[in-house]
């Protein structure tokens, strides 16, 4: 996980990858892989039937392409299978994909964890240069299902749309809050919009700082400016998506 400091000579890029980052990063993949495609399918962009069919005209070549053994495309068949079974049972297509989704989460989230504890000591090491689907019995399942995503969501216009409009937003944010909390604390002189964006950031995530700051007594000056960008990821963070477009606007002067 990089942070990037959008302040000029400020400081230059600092890099940390907690252990805990590679479970948030799984969790997000495992999110956007079936929560899309259950969107996708309930939007119309596409079908259940052309789901099922592009999986088993796919499976075969992506486990061919990344060596997968026959163990993990077993248990990606069974992926397959299930949402086969389920599409025969079910005539409403949405719960079709909602009881997919709840089943394919569950062996993704254990898969992971697996994953986790058995390179866990290579993790706290640094060692360990893979995401958690290295090498378990549903590696090639997320492989397909990225292919999946590539195929029918990512140049989707219904999805495409809000995630450009979601990137402006979140960059918009984070290029008005980030320079205010990287001078706060007396380092740097805060500009007047520096000083009026700070009292937008709710005490909390203020008072978190300071009180890390003193029960840790830490006197690093990269690792204070963590802390204080961590004042401004964590409440971007924390918006929901409305308060984060209302705020934008807010801001820009375009409300």
């Amino acid at each position: 996980m990089k942070l990037f400091c959008h302040v000029p000579d400020c400081c230059t890029i600092l890099e940390i990858h907690h252990p805990l980052a590679y479970l948030v990063e799984a969790a997000d993949d495992i999110a956007y892989m079936t929560a899309d495609l259950e969107d996708a399918v309930k939007s119309g962009i596409v079908s259940v039937n052309e789901l099922l069919n592009f999986f088993e005209d796919t499976y075969k070549s992506v486990g061919e392409k990344y060596k997968e053994s026959s163990q993990h495309i077993e248990k990606t068949v069974e992926i397959i299978e299930k949402l086969k079974s389920l599409n025969q049972e079910e005539q409403d297509k949405t719960k079709v994909m909602s009881q997919w989704g709840t089943y394919l989460r569950k062996w993704l989230m254990y898969v992971v964890c697996w994953r986790f504890s058995r390179s866990y000591d290579d993790i706290l090491q640094g060692k360990f240069e893979y995401d958690l689907f290295y090498d378990n019995n549903h590696s090639l399942t997320e492989k397909l299902l990225k292919k999946a995503m590539s195929q029918f969501v990512f140049d989707s216009r219904v999805i495409v749309e809000p995630e450009i409009s979601a990137q402006i937003i979140l960059n918009f944010l984070l290029d008005k809050f980030v320079p205010a909390v990287v001078r706060f604390d007396n380092y740097g002189e805060m500009t007047t919009q520096d000083k009026k964006v700070m009292t937008l950031i709710s005490p909390n995530y203020i008072n978190d700082y300071f009180k890390v700051k003193e029960t840790e007594k830490i006197t690093n000056e990269k690792e204070l400016l963590y802390q204080r960008i961590l004042i401004a990821t964590d409440f971007i963070s924390g918006m929901t998506d409305g308060y984060a477009k209302i705020l934008y606007k807010k801001m820009s002067g375009l409300e």
